[in-house]
């Protein structure tokens, strides 16, 4: 298998507007060798955590839990080693540099609710049980629908801690009114800022549940118990991008390459799962934790250098997908991808002239390779399928 890291420049600003940026696990453990035994573990904790929590919400959970410490009166993230509002000071920044303007007011508005639901839930002489809900509706680029129940708890230890309970809705912001209407009085229709900047107590529901339930609408999810079983599969394609980050942090093209292998792989999990497809989850739990290396690395070739479905409905803004690689099937980047079947669309005297096509003798006329069976393609032909690869579906 043809390894080409070392060759392949990501497109950063692109990346940028991606929910998931695996840009910024790279930065992570470009030091990863340096680190204590516990630094190491707590690094992978978090990037499995970080994998799974965008996998579930590509595939519409129906309920995502976050666990979240009471540190000198603020909200810590423990996986992330920051205070929550340091996150999102973080991330307003970088949606200030790759980000849309008319998001630039619902993300301040994020950070101002935050602030109040940490004074509020963080105060030692709030009660356990009190809840704080944060409503987020679509707008901008952020397409999904949801909200947030934080609730006060406190553990064996009588530590008190914070439980972030996130649910996806489909209510408009008429609705969203209308149900918070005993608890919270808006003199004209709110917008999304008004939801987020001001978090609403609801403090007579006995847990977050029964918070769901009062808001619950018609969201087709997947039950946490489905996710899991997303997740046992995939299991070994997380991995498999997560050694590669540590083997190489620096191999920008296997990362991607294994990044979109597991989001290939997880629509068609989430297919079989919504299908209740028995054999085809046996099926696909086999090929991926018992089969040969040799087998599993060709899997993997073959979901990578697939174009993944993109989706821009998500809790996160930007578009939930993968990237696009030399030689890629369907490439959508026709003039930067000189290994893609897509070249076929110039005309054989561009061709000719172009630095990155193969100058071997091996064919007739300009030509390049295809990625799969290594076979000869002439520019020019009008072919859009490589003629040696089975239906033409492995190039």
């Amino acid at each position: 298998m043809e390894r080409r890291g070392y060759f392949y420049q990501p497109d950063l600003a692109e990346e940028g507007k991606l929910v998931y940026n695996v840009s910024f696990d790279e930065r992570d453990y470009a030091g990863f060798q340096s680190l204590s035994i516990a630094r190491k573990e707590r690094l992978k904790a978090y990037t499995l955590r970080q994998i799974e929590t965008y996998v579930g919400e590509r595939v519409n959970v129906e309920e995502s839990v976050t666990r979240y410490e009471i540190v000198d009166g603020r909200i810590f993230s423990a996986e992330h080693d920051a205070f929550l509002t340091d996150i999102i000071k973080k991330g307003i920044a970088h949606r200030r540099k790759f980000g849309n303007p008319i998001d630039f007011a619902r993300e301040d508005a994020e950070l101002v609710g935050a602030e109040k639901t940490e004074a509020r839930l963080c105060d030692p002489e709030t009660p356990i049980g009190a809840m704080n809900l944060s409503i987020s509706p679509p707008s901008g680029d952020y397409k999904n629908n949801f909200f947030d129940a934080w609730v006060v708890k406190q553990d064996e230890k009588g530590r008190r801690y914070l439980e972030a309970h996130r649910y996806l809705s489909d209510l408009t912001i008429d609705e969203y009114r209308s149900r918070v209407a005993p608890f919270k009085q808006f003199e004209s229709r709110p917008t999304p800022v008004e939801f987020l900047e001001d978090p609403i107590e609801m403090d007579g529901f006995e847990s977050p549940e029964e918070v769901q339930k009062y808001f619950s609408g018609g969201v087709r999810v997947l039950e946490k118990e489905e996710l899991k079983k997303i997740h046992r599969i995939n299991l070994p394609l997380y991995l498999s991008y997560m050694n590669s980050l540590i083997d190489n942090p620096y191999d920008f093209f296997t990362h991607r390459l294994r990044y979109n292998a597991f989001l290939n792989n997880t629509d068609i999990v989430a297919n079989a799962v919504r299908d209740n497809d028995t054999r085809l989850l046996h099926d696909l739990r086999l090929a991926l934790a018992f089969a040969p290396q040799e087998l599993v690395e060709e899997k993997i070739w073959s979901l990578g250098m697939r174009q993944v479905r993109e989706d821009m409905k998500g809790p996160c803004p930007g578009k939930s997908g993968g990237y696009t690689l030399p030689g890629m099937e369907n490439s959508l980047q026709q003039s930067s991808s000189p290994f893609s079947v897509t070249e076929f669309g110039m005309t054989a005297e561009q061709a000719k002239e172009d630095p990155n096509l193969c100058q071997c003798n091996e064919g007739k006329g300009a030509h390049f390779h295809c990625p799969s069976c290594g076979y000869p393609i002439i520019v020019g032909e009008g072919i859009t399928n490589c003629p040696s690869c089975e239906e033409g579906k492995k190039c």
